[in-house]
């Protein structure tokens, strides 16, 4: 030990500043804690192998001797400050929320330097220290041996220093300054000037957090509900919220109603499923009148409001609004609602799960329709009695295309292409018109209705191409182009004359032009009308496509002939020209033979397939081959 008491004074004895005369036991010091007299080892020695240092009697008990001589060297450094840096003070309080959530706040003081007026010894392991803004502090020396905590009076705010390293006892003044620095780094306060207020701010703090969730009745005005106090947790809640919600709607004056969808679901006779919807699309809306649980009927909403419809306050509506938590609206409660007859929206607010913070609650009731749904609405029935009319009309739609179409089937195959040819010219324009004319949509599906109507009857009467030449890219322009050859009028093309669409045949790219020697014959055997000065090119073109079949230079003009058979019924006058190999990808079979095309895998149809072909359908045949 470096450290003890002079006998006599009582005042703290440093070992190195004893003289030569008090070495030994002359020193006349004693223990700070057991105070037995102390031997002086090498005091005044400017030269020792041991350190200078006070030693007990032999014999003697030491037990804590060494800790409570450190932690009274200290404590003397400790009065020889004055300037010291007191440690943060924290504190913090908890509550507990309407569904049993604790919210925990806390709330701290930063670290302040203060100056030391004056400081006095209480004990070995303290020192009382007045402050120079007259606050007085204890500061404690702790460590493994722990002081009774009511050996002092506890209204002294408070400050322990961890003290348990014996070596301490033996540090000098240098040494003990620099342990005291960072043992104060380490101080923790027992009680602080401002325990009481800061608990007391925490505790504000806490309850915020928990009136900022929803979870807290305090502050509430429950004057309407009488009978609060004997509502359960959970019903006391849902009066909060739908309180809460009143008053976001009186302070916001809108809401963003969600969108209401009308349909209806009908089976027709061919057992097709016919639906129709109306859509009211979401809308921001603004809000007067907003009332809490007011009786209306046999239904007391949670909370009432009026919708402005237009630009004056007199154009608006009444809206219902229930705010559900954890019990869901019973369909006895959506019966009574809907016999008020008034829109009534549901806002779901559990499905936020758990708490949610005002803010989150605003967003949600004001802005969002996720957790929004119409439980009813006097749109609903309007809408579906206009529905309805609209099933009633396609029922009616139904039975006339039911008798067409029986009509179609027993047509004559000749009427039936007639009415094909009419039906494709009528769709194509229509299809060439619609990005032009608003509201075409209904012509244009009847058309389309048309048409497929007298494909089917083709394609059942032994005609299976007929669709994909139809309704194919490919297939379909070459019968639009042919059409037009034939009429004279444009079919299909947003161009004015017949010449202009001769033109853009001749401005095909590579793919295309294997189908040119289709529309050479058609120009030969319909003769259009072309100006004087371009029939020179379609006779260099005629030359260009006959020269290229006839060397074989290249095979860019030869054309499968997988849509002949159907393009020959569709123009007879063409069909002698069809049935000529030249110019198809044909040229092992010899001249004369008859190609078919069955629409599938490019299937020409020969010998036992023609005769079946033949035999399932004699209309389709003796058209073909007629004399």
């Amino acid at each position: 030990m470096a450290w003890a008491n002079d006998r006599e004074t009582k005042q703290p004895v440093y070992i190195l500043e004893l003289g030569k005369h008090q070495q030994g036991a002359k020193c006349n010091c004693e223990c700070v804690s057991c105070h037995l007299p102390l031997i002086a080892i090498n005091a005044a020695k400017t030269e020792y192998k041991r350190r200078p240092h006070f030693r007990h009697p032999n014999g003697a008990a030491k037990n804590s001797c060494l800790v409570l001589t450190a932690r009274f060297a200290l404590s003397q450094q400790l009065l020889e400050q004055n300037l010291i840096e007191l440690p943060r003070r924290s504190r913090s309080s908890k509550v507990a929320g309407l569904s049993g959530t604790y919210h925990e706040a806390w709330v701290e003081l930063p670290p302040e330097r203060v100056r030391i007026a004056d400081s006095q010894l209480v004990d070995k392991t303290s020192a009382l220290l007045t402050l120079e803004d007259g606050r007085k502090l204890l500061v404690e020396l702790t460590g493994s041996l722990e002081e009774d905590p009511n050996e002092y009076n506890q209204l002294i705010p408070t400050i322990r220093l961890n003290v348990s390293d014996p070596s301490i006892a033996g540090m000098s003044r240098e040494e003990l300054r620099k342990c005291l620095t960072l043992l104060w780094e380490g101080a923790c306060w027992n009680n602080h000037w401002e325990d009481s207020r800061l608990s007391e701010e925490a505790d504000i703090l806490a309850k915020q957090k928990a009136i900022e969730s929803l979870d807290w009745l305090d502050d509430i005005d429950y004057s309407e509900d009488n009978d609060i106090e004997e509502l359960s947790l959970e019903q006391k809640k849902e009066s909060l919220l739908h309180k809460e919600v009143k008053a976001i709607l009186e302070r916001e004056k809108k809401i963003h109603l969600p969108e209401l969808k009308i349909s209806i679901e009908r089976k027709l006779p061919n057992q097709e499923i016919f639906i129709q919807e109306h859509t009211i699309q979401a809308e921001m809306v603004n809000l007067v009148n907003v009332r809490l649980e007011k009786r209306l009927g046999r239904v007391i909403p949670d909370v009432m409001a009026e919708v402005i419809t237009g630009s004056s306050t007199e154009d608006k509506y009444q809206l219902l609004i229930e705010v559900t938590v954890t019990n869901t609206i019973t369909s006895e409660r959506i019966e009574r609602i809907s016999q008020v007859n008034l829109p009534t929206l549901e806002i779901d607010i559990g499905r936020m799960g758990g708490l949610v913070s005002r803010e989150e609650l605003t967003k949600l009731i004001i802005e969002e329709t996720v957790a929004k749904v119409w439980l009813h609405h006097p749109k609903i029935a309007e809408e579906t009695i206009k529905l309805n009319a609209k099933f009633n009309e396609e029922l009616i739609s139904f039975e006339v295309n039911k008798s067409r179409k029986l009509a179609i089937l027993t047509m004559p195959l000749e009427e039936c292409v007639r009415n094909y040819l009419t039906a494709f010219q009528e769709h194509s324009d229509l299809v060439k018109q619609s990005d032009k004319i608003e509201n075409f949509t209904v012509g244009l599906k009847r058309a389309l209705e048309r048409l497929e109507d007298y494909t089917k009857a083709l394609s059942d009467r032994g005609y299976p191409e007929a669709r994909k030449v139809t309704f194919d890219y490919e297939p379909r322009r070459i019968i639009q182009r042919i059409l037009s050859i034939k009429t004279g009028a444009v079919i299909g093309y947003d161009v004015d004359t017949v010449w202009q669409v001769i033109n853009t045949i001749l401005l095909d790219t590579d793919k295309y032009q294997s189908w040119h020697t289709l529309y050479l014959i058609a120009i030969k055997q319909y003769n259009p009308v072309i100006p004087e000065r371009n029939l020179t090119r379609v006779t260099s073109w005629r030359h260009k496509v006959i020269d290229s079949i006839k060397t074989g230079s290249n095979n860019t003009y030869l054309r499968e002939p997988k849509y002949d058979r159907f393009l020959s019924l569709l123009f007879p006058e063409l069909k002698d020209a069809l049935n000529n190999n030249f110019g198809k990808r044909t040229a092992s079979n010899g001249p004369g033979r008859k190609f078919y095309d069955m629409g599938k895998d490019s299937l020409w149809l020969k010998g036992p397939e023609l005769e079946k072909w033949k035999r399932d359908y004699p209309d389709a045949a003796k058209i073909f081959f007629d004399s």
